[in-house]
């Protein structure tokens, strides 16, 4: 299953993910680097697990799905 990492070159100067991948219907896992504080998304839809770093967080207008689970190490 591919795995995507969001690192800080895929967030605007206000922590809102503008990467190129489409995360609102992702086939695979969703993880983080460290220390990139609260992640602001439209929405998540992520078909296998989300897995944010220490120091990271996540906030979604519009709802949060995982196929697998959630874990936060914050």
């Amino acid at each position: 299953m591919k795995t995507f990492v969001i690192t800080k070159e895929h967030l605007d100067s206000d922590n809102n993910y503008i990467g190129k991948e489409d995360l609102s219907n992702f086939q695979g896992n969703l993880e983080s680097v460290e220390n990139l504080g609260y992640i602001k998304f439209k929405e998540l839809n992520i078909s296998g697990y989300i897995w944010f770093k220490a120091g990271c967080g996540i906030e979604a207008s519009e709802g949060i799905k995982a196929g697998c689970g959630i874990k936060a190490d914050w």
